[in-house]
């Protein structure tokens, strides 16, 4: 597919000159004459670069290229202003709002042809870089489900099995409570008979004894106990699953963090019970304004590199305060490995990792970082080679928009 141009400039001659360079030069365009109908033409039409006149009658280039910067479909599009003058602040003010580049009339075709392909080669470069790091996220993400899921299965199967397990016990018996309950049953037949009566009672108290009828009411009510706890486990699997994997968040959402901490604490278990300890210490925190399935995705991360970085024993502490107005703060500190102070310089890079064995691609601490970026709040590394590493996590409480 070509390249589309779109050329907003009064004056015709401009028009047709540009237009013909950029389809000798491969390039498909379109024009506006007007700075009016700007809005109306790209709302309805994809373009890759924009052409734009710092001196317009009826609107100056700047205040529109001020406004196409803010807008949604194209903030992200260059744009190479075109003027007669070269005021050295009126080109800083362009660049500073977001232009890629400028060009002096009259326009000289090899430079021209020089700087449109510069921009367009920079801008194919970036959205090749934005896909090769979505895709790299992708690859992290599908590990860490890959584990998340061979954990899941691990905490569903218990449950499951205590069902099971219960369900064929109750079946067993119930068949003893059957042969009691039958035995009852032909008491109706021997009511006219008092001797008949009595021995079908004495044999009702044999069979009783024979099959310890207290100890078999009470297994019973414990194995319904168990198949009650089995099911309600897994219930409470399910429902965090649902709540960690939901589709991306396109909305802000007011939610309680301690609830979001617990679920990954829920959904990791089988990595780190009866060989980490994980001690709580939530504070009374305000509910917060964020997107919850990234909020979910960082404390899977940070919880993940904590239970990584202890090998065989250890302990994790998990503490929530309000350390500062509008904020509110996670810390995370565990008793693994800890780094020196040259890997916590780059442990937030992308692709940088401290576990040679770890199923990831090192990009987990990078995402964590990026998801708190995009909260506008802070995280904070502190570590000890030998003594463990400790997290820190600031949210502000509402974000502002």
């Amino acid at each position: 597919m070509k390249t589309r141009i779109l050329i907003v400039d009064d004056e015709k001659h401009v028009i047709r000159q540009v237009g013909e360079m950029l389809q000798k030069f491969g390039y498909e365009y379109g024009f506006i004459p007007k700075a009016n109908f700007l809005f109306q033409r790209i709302e309805n039409e994809n373009f890759d670069l924009i052409l734009l006149d710092i001196y317009m009658p009826e609107e100056d280039g700047i205040s529109l290229l001020q406004a196409v910067k803010e807008h949604p479909r194209y903030q992200h599009v260059p744009v190479i202003m075109m003027t007669n003058e070269t005021d050295d602040k009126v080109l800083a003010q362009c660049f500073a709002i977001g232009a890629s580049d400028y060009i002096t009339k009259p326009i000289k075709e090899e430079v021209f042809k020089a700087r449109i392909k510069s921009v367009i080669d920079n801008q194919n470069y970036i959205r090749e870089i934005q896909k090769k790091t979505a895709q790299l996220i992708q690859a992290e993400k599908m590990a860490s489900l890959g584990q998340l899921t061979a954990g899941i299965a691990h905490e569903i199967n218990n449950p499951i099995n205590f069902i099971y397990a219960g369900i064929n016990a109750l079946k067993l018996n119930f068949s003893y409570f059957r042969e009691v309950i039958e035995e009852y049953e032909k008491l109706n037949q021997a009511e006219a008979d008092y001797t008949k009566l009595k021995a079908q009672l004495a044999k009702i108290n044999s069979l009783k004894e024979e099959l310890e009828f207290d100890r078999l009411t009470h297994d019973i009510q414990r194995l319904i106990n168990s198949i009650e706890k089995g099911a309600e486990r897994t219930a409470e699997i399910i429902k965090g699953l649902r709540s960690f994997s939901k589709v991306e968040d396109s909305h802000l959402q007011i939610i309680d963090i301690h609830e979001n901490i617990d679920t990954t604490l829920l959904l990791l278990q089988s990595q780190y019970q009866e060989r980490i300890q994980i001690v709580k210490s939530y504070g009374n925190l305000p509910q917060i304004e964020c997107y919850p399935s990234k909020l979910n995705q960082l404390f899977m991360n940070i919880l993940s590199n904590a239970i990584q970085s202890i090998e065989n024993q250890g302990t994790i502490w998990i503490k929530t305060t309000k350390e500062r107005e509008g904020h509110v703060v996670i810390y995370v500190k565990d008793t693994g490995a800890g780094m020196n102070e040259e890997s916590q310089q780059r442990i937030f890079e992308p692709l940088f990792s401290l576990n040679n064995n770890e199923r990831g691609i090192g990009l987990s601490l990078s995402i964590a970082q990026s998801i708190v970026e995009q909260h506008h709040g802070n995280i904070f590394i502190t570590s000890e080679l030998g003594k463990g590493t400790e997290f820190k996590i600031s949210l502000p409480i509402r974000q502002s928009i």
